[in-house]
């Protein structure tokens, strides 16, 4: 057994008798600050800024909520005014985003934990002929990366999920020849910009 992209339950684990099992991700927070930092170092005058995240009680949605954050306090012109789920669904996030612009018309940031709910965001942002709203993604989706390509998004973190599968792949194999593999292993994230598309 390989875990890749989201850990295991240790309860289950145990539970199933799993152990010394490998784990193949990327570092969700430090993601999640880069694309959120991306965008929050263009701010030069006071913003407001929100956060739609993943299901709170996944560790990526956790992780990436904290970098965005984390992102979002280095630049005193940011306010953070509200973090709410999306459940990573781009109808939950169309939504939530439209409730919040209704409450809090000055909303100029708008960070997404994944591009689905990303998707959703841009949606009703072009359904109301909204400009100059910031949007971060995650997942580098080929719809994400058309977005980012038209202007409608700024940023989106591919997490090199082939990589992630493919070593998947190898640690298996060499688990199956009776060879050790590294107990935890993390593939760096790409950050995907307009500038820097590969």
């Amino acid at each position: 057994v390989v875990n890749i992209d989201n850990r295991l339950d240790p309860t289950l684990m145990r539970d199933l008798s799993l152990v010394d099992v490998p784990f193949i991700s990327v570092d969700n927070e430090d993601g999640a600050y880069q694309a959120a930092r991306t965008v929050s170092a263009t701010i030069t005058a006071p913003t407001e800024a929100i956060i739609i995240e993943g299901i709170t009680s996944a560790q990526n949605a956790i992780d990436r909520t904290h970098g965005a954050q984390r992102a979002f306090a280095e630049n005193p012109m940011l306010t953070l005014i509200a973090t709410e789920t999306a459940h990573w669904k781009i109808d939950e996030a169309y939504a939530v985003t439209k409730r919040l612009l209704i409450a809090h018309p000055d909303i100029g940031v708008i960070f997404c934990a994944n591009d689905m709910m990303a998707l959703g965001t841009i949606q009703y942002l072009t359904e109301t002929n909204r400009t100059g709203v910031l949007v971060a993604g995650f997942d580098a989706l080929a719809e994400a990366r058309q977005a980012i390509s038209s202007g409608r998004m700024v940023v989106t973190v591919d997490q090199q999920a082939a990589q992630q599968g493919y070593l998947g792949v190898s640690y298996a194999v060499s688990l199956l020849a009776g060879e050790k593999v590294p107990p935890e292993t993390m593939v760096p994230v790409k950050i995907i910009t307009r500038e820097a598309q590969p």
